[in-house]
């Protein structure tokens, strides 16, 4: 099925044109991300890094939100599981964050 959705569309199922961030009317701390192949409705933590991610990306390039936003979205919350997979690295935060606001000036 995904082979012949490639062939007869000619794009890709995971490209970030064809997915969709929608906040719910009714419930408005539902957020849902669609896409071609999914509906995916995000938790807590999932819709507030894509929401830091999405204001992050408003402050240097609006049109999309890169890698970069995703990552200072992630980062946000000090308490999520990726931070303390990070940690659990041995990742030095602070740079990773120095480099990020230095990135966003460079924007």
């Amino acid at each position: 099925m995904r082979r012949c959705a490639l062939d007869a569309t000619s794009a890709r199922l995971d490209d970030p044109a064809r997915w969709r961030l929608r906040r719910s009317r009714v419930r408005l701390l539902r957020v849902t991300l669609t896409g071609p192949a999914a509906e995916i409705t995000l938790n807590g933590g999932g819709r507030k890094a894509i929401e830091v991610a999405r204001w992050a990306s408003r402050r240097g390039h609006p049109t999309q939100i890169a890698r970069e936003d995703l990552l200072w979205g992630l980062l946000a919350d000090a308490s999520s599981e990726s931070v303390r997979i990070l940690r659990r690295g041995q990742v030095d935060l602070g740079r990773l964050w120095a480099d990020l606001r230095r990135w966003h000036q460079s924007a």
